[in-house]
């Protein structure tokens, strides 16, 4: 199989026909010429061997023809005329040999040139058939005139559905002004070509897109002809950068959302990234911070302690490390962060040191306020226990000395009694001035025996406190105290509720009892105030003496059982014992004690109904 002169495919037996019919047809012509007369045909019949010859075989044989039919112009005329023709046949003969040789010339040239073309039109239309990318010819209003099956597959339309239709009809609405801008562009020769990414709409209504490149071919006089349209389908790789897209809004948004901060530092710890959570932590924004060396906003000692661990896990690829911290805020303060940072320094994504990082400032508040919490636990269960002992020792020193007040006083007095009523009772009668004198003995001795019981239960509950309240019992104590201490006592009162509640009442009283005993025993004072108020809040006692006071001992430890138990009581209610003393100068306790109005209302309320 060859190609003829059109550039298509011709068989053997196709070729032959044609030369075996040229050869018929030069025979014919030599023959007339040979039977004519000598001038009559001369060369002409000849050229058309020749150009019947190139038209039916093919160029190649053109030459071949040529030559054979100028012998044969030559050869005819010489057998015609017997020997050597005349000179005016031979020029004449001559010059029609002469123009089959160029007409042979021009033909293979000119079949030459049309060979070339076709081939090349058949390349330009195989390639635009098989193209991979949408190819279309369209008019310069936008109406197709020759689509490729790429541009059909990407459309989902066939050739003829697309010839009925123009570029409008499949752009994406949302894109028809921007292309229309452009085509316009294009018409007016504002822009040379068109390169533009666009949506398309699918035969089955999806959304499709490509890259387009759209140029417009001219006339000689500038006028549009035609646009020729090249179209690349990016559809997935616009779906793959949409979702590129998405997972990095995605990733960004948990990032800058993120409680903690996640930062990335260079080797030498200069911050390239932080997250805005930095701002909620530390005050400042990421602008601030990125280029600066995370190093300076630490603590000096954590400072030379987190630059060390950096530059031995910045050696090992992939290394990880956890650590605390204190990082100086931007108001001056300072805050406790817990790290965790891997070296990634190797992975070409990232090439840094990754760090998260959450404040634990509220945390170790927790942890040290736990701790002083447990201390102060530790040293109150101490004390208690202290305490502990301490009490069940006074109550035995007590009961042992009310064992002694009944067994070496009042029972010894029982038992004198119980004599005089023996001897009364065993003597002979006595005059009734001697009988009257023994039983005012008696009398008086039974009288002294219920003042001391009296007493003693006053000092073990004083009854007055129920019946008559706080300032009267504060000032029956004061004036028995005087009595017995032989130390004048002051007392003063003012704003104090007509009632108030017996655990305060009492803890009050207790607090002026055991504070005027201390008074007693160790300020060696000759005199002491009492004051008592009121201020709707609270009750106010202050006991003060002016003797040779004491350094009082911090925070109670080491203090004597007295303080121990009043601060105990005063604990209870929900008040405060301070005690301030200075050696020369006297000691002051003072116990407040908050009130309650509700309390203080219902009781005077209740007081007022008669309840």
């Amino acid at each position: 199989m060859t190609k003829n002169g059109y550039g298509g495919k011709m068989s053997a037996r196709g070729r032959g026909a044609p030369a075996l019919l040229a050869i018929v047809v030069a025979t014919v012509i030599f023959a007339a010429d040979l039977a004519l007369p000598a001038g009559i045909l001369d060369g002409a019949p000849y050229v058309l061997v020749v150009f019947f010859s190139l038209w039916m075989a093919a160029p190649r044989w053109a030459f071949v023809f040529a030559g054979g039919a100028s012998g044969l112009a030559f050869l005819a005329p010489a057998i015609a005329a017997g020997g050597a023709p005349s000179a005016p046949v031979l020029f004449s003969r001559a010059i029609s040999v002469a123009v089959v040789l160029i007409s042979a010339v021009f033909v293979r040239a000119f079949w030459r040139v049309e060979s070339e073309r076709r081939r090349t039109e058949e390349w330009v239309r195989t390639s635009f058939e098989h193209a991979p990318s949408g190819m279309a010819v369209t008019s310069p209003d936008g109406h197709f005139l020759h689509v490729n099956p790429a541009l059909c597959r990407f459309l989902g339309y066939s050739a003829e559905e697309l010839r009925q239709m123009t570029w409008a009809d499949v752009t994406h609405p949302d894109d028809y002004e921007r292309s229309a801008e452009l085509v316009r562009q294009l018409l007016a020769g504002e822009i040379p070509v068109i390169e533009v990414e666009k949506r398309y709409r699918h035969k089955d209504g999806s959304c499709v897109c490509g890259h387009v490149s759209v140029s417009l071919v001219r006339d000689d006089e500038g006028r549009p002809l035609h646009r020729t349209v090249q179209i690349v389908d990016i559809t997935r790789r616009v779906a793959m950068q949409e979702q590129l897209r998405a997972s990095e809004r995605y990733f960004r948004s948990l990032i800058e959302n993120a409680l903690d901060v996640i930062t990335v530092l260079e080797a030498d710890g200069t911050i390239r990234y932080e997250s805005p959570a930095i701002e909620r932590v530390l005050g400042y924004t990421s602008e601030e911070r990125i280029g600066t060396n995370a190093f300076s906003y630490l603590d000096p000692d954590d400072a030379v302690r987190l630059e060390r661990l950096v530059m031995r896990g910045s050696r090992t690829s992939g290394a990880a490390a956890a650590i605390q911290f204190r990082a100086r805020h931007k108001d001056g303060s300072w805050r406790y962060l817990e790290a965790a940072g891997r070296n990634l320094l190797d992975d070409p994504a990232v090439a840094g040191i990754v760090v998260n990082s959450r404040d634990i400032t509220e945390r170790k508040a927790m942890e040290r306020a736990l701790r002083e919490s447990r201390e102060t636990l530790r040293r109150s269960h101490q004390e208690l226990q202290s305490f502990t002992g301490v009490l069940m020792t006074a109550a035995e020193e007590e009961r042992a000395r009310l064992a002694r007040e009944l067994h070496d006083d009042l029972n010894q007095r029982l038992a004198a009694l119980s004599l005089e009523l023996g001897q009364l009772r065993r003597q002979k009668p006595f005059s009734a001035g001697a009988l009257a004198q023994r039983l005012a003995g008696l009398e008086e001795l039974v009288g002294q025996l219920s003042d001391d019981v009296r007493n003693m239960a006053y000092r073990l509950h004083p009854a007055t406190l129920d019946y008559l309240g706080l300032e009267a019992a504060l000032d029956s104590e004061c004036d028995q105290f005087s009595a017995r201490e032989g130390i004048a006592v002051e007392l003063k009162s003012h704003g104090l509720p007509e009632e108030l509640p017996r655990d305060v009442s009492l803890c009050l009283y207790r607090v002026a009892q055991e504070s005027l005993r201390n008074v007693a025993r160790h300020a060696r004072s000759d005199r002491a105030r009492v004051t008592v108020t009121g201020d709707g809040a609270g009750i106010r006692l202050c006991v003060e003496d002016f003797g040779q006071g004491f350094n009082p001992v911090p925070s109670g430890r080491g203090a004597g059982l007295g303080i121990i138990s009043m601060a105990e009581r005063v604990r209870l209610v929900g008040g405060q014992l301070t005690v301030r003393s200075e050696p020369g100068k006297g000691t002051r306790v003072e116990a407040w004690v908050p009130v309650s109005k509700e309390v203080s209302g219902e009781r005077q309320a209740s007081r007022a109904t008669g309840r």
